[in-house]
């Protein structure tokens, strides 16, 4: 059975509500104060298992996008410049989780792991603009279909972050990746050319907001209708051959049909100047009576 707690947050939790139940049961018979002291353990494991849970969800994935790496509010888009990702403008959105947000983290992507960094550094207020390069930090590059940048940002309250892929590791979107102990942010950067598909003040859900989509293609479509249209054009010209073959074979046929009845009718007889003339015979025979 999967218990729904980060195994981060498992220990603490488990500990300090045992604790405070141990000094609650001893309170009854020591005094209020051990008692009191018992209450507040447990109400801080109750805390921590709630701050640090890890709930099953229903990862929605994006093709050709990015999905939100941590739920929270949206407090930052803007253009910017990530040496480690590219040396082009990019796009970054940073995502606020408050204490009472889930601090899980999911993968905005799928991809290879093919950088990771960890800086030390201080403990600003998360919604600070300096937090992002003077705050402790850790993030990594994801090398898919597209690269995406992902940093995890420590803040006031938050101290310990969790990365859990190592170098070289193949991840799928979605996927449970690490945590920020108690709130902070997280930091994503992208091609600049995405379309956003959320605007600040926006709330996220790790796994399921989809926060930008890759531009469509548009010239595979373009030859597509090209070949549809070449594949028409040779229908077309094949149809027409084959009505003029039928109507030169028609023609043809006709013509036969019409000469046949000449070829097979007797041949008159020529005039000739050696056959004699009828008439010139009948004119000629009182001629002979008269001698006679």
């Amino acid at each position: 059975m999967r218990i729904p707690i980060a195994k981060e947050g498992q220990l603490p939790a488990f500990c300090s509500i045992a604790a405070g139940f141990t000094f609650w049961a001893m309170g009854r018979r020591f005094g209020s104060f051990i008692k009191n002291v018992g209450l507040l353990s447990m109400t801080a494991g109750v805390g921590i298992a709630a701050f640090l849970r890890d709930p099953d969800r229903l990862v929605i994935p994006i093709e050709n996008g990015i999905l939100a790496p941590a739920d929270g509010k949206v407090i930052r888009i803007e253009k910017t410049r990530m040496q480690d990702l590219s040396d082009d403008p990019v796009t970054c959105v940073s995502i606020f989780m408050g204490l009472f947000d889930c601090h899980i983290n999911r993968l905005p992507s799928s991809g290879k792991i093919t950088h990771k960094v960890e800086s030390e550094g201080t403990f600003l207020a998360a919604w600070d603009e300096r937090a992002s390069e003077e705050n402790r930090r850790a993030g990594m590059r994801i090398d898919g279909d597209f690269p995406v940048f992902v940093r995890q940002v420590a803040g006031l309250m938050a101290r310990q972050i969790v990365s859990r892929p190592a170098l070289g590791d193949t991840v799928t979107q979605g996927d449970r990746y690490g945590l920020i102990k108690f709130g902070s942010r997280v930091d994503v950067f992208f091609p600049a050319d995405f379309n956003l598909l959320i605007d600040i003040g926006d709330y996220t859900f790790a796994g399921i907001t989809a926060l930008a989509e890759a531009p469509r293609k548009t010239e595979p479509v373009k030859k597509v209708a090209k070949k549809k249209a070449a594949k028409k054009k040779t229908v077309v010209k094949k149809k027409t051959a084959t009505k003029k073959v039928a109507a030169k074979k028609s023609t043809a046929k006709q013509t036969s049909n019409e000469a046949e009845p000449t070829s097979k009718s007797p041949a008159e007889p020529a005039n000739s100047a050696d056959s004699p003339d009828t008439t010139d015979v009948e004119n000629a025979t009182p001629d002979k009576s008269v001698e006679e």
